[in-house]
């Protein structure tokens, strides 16, 4: 039989090893890798997504402009005026061109039409086919075929066929191929039509969908 105070003895060296066992385990180092993958999971973690709203508003859509304001209208050179680069032109983008070369009220219109019929507001189209007598540029097809080469590139202050697929510079051609607008022979329209089978019901399908001359 142990005494009381050996019991008391035994109890205290058994509370001693027991806090030592304890302390061993709290300072023992960690292995590295295993702190080093914690670490990588940590920031591998994807954090969990937001709960979705229902009381959030939709965002309108916003319809883009398709109209030039007056101070568009005023700038110039190659840049905006021209739509260099586009490869075809929408129908406001075409009516703008034609008011800048100097079309006007039933012209314009008249002018915006046969743009349609020739090449389809497409700025570089081309035409070069010798057996129909075409060697034909740009929005209004401008034929510069033989001799009407030098003496068209002389009127219309150009240098070269080639800036001619520019389309503010062809359409400012077609206005002085058709006399300011008053005359649209040379695109079969008109009393001095070149060519019969060429008349306003070939350019009149296209009104429905014309915008305007759209002066400021």
């Amino acid at each position: 039989m142990i005494a009381p105070h050996n019991k008391t003895a035994l109890t205290l060296i058994a509370y001693a090893f027991a806090l030592t066992g304890v302390l061993a385990v709290v300072q023992q180092p960690q292995d590295p890798k295993a702190v080093a993958a914690a670490v990588i999971a940590k920031h591998n973690a994807v954090p969990a997504k937001p709960k979705a709203t229902h009381s959030a508003k939709p965002t309108a859509s916003v319809e883009p402009r398709t109209t030039a304001t007056s101070r568009e209208r005023k700038q110039t050179g190659l840049g905006y005026s021209s739509y260099a680069g586009v490869h075809q032109l929408n129908g406001v983008q075409l009516a703008d061109i034609l008011w800048r070369a100097g079309f006007k009220g039933v012209a314009h219109r008249t002018a915006w039409a046969i743009a349609n019929r020739e090449s389809g507001r497409r700025p570089g189209a081309y035409n070069g086919n010798l057996g129909t007598g075409d060697n034909s540029y740009g929005l209004f097809q401008i034929n510069m075929l033989g001799s009407l080469g030098p003496s068209r590139r002389a009127a219309y202050g150009i240098s070269s066929n080639a800036a001619l697929f520019d389309p503010l510079t062809n359409a400012k051609a077609a206005f002085k191929l058709s006399r300011g607008g008053r005359d649209f022979g040379a695109w079969g329209i008109g009393p001095n039509a070149y060519r019969s089978g060429a008349g306003e019901y070939t350019i009149s399908k296209f009104y429905s969908s014309y915008p305007g001359d759209l002066q400021p």
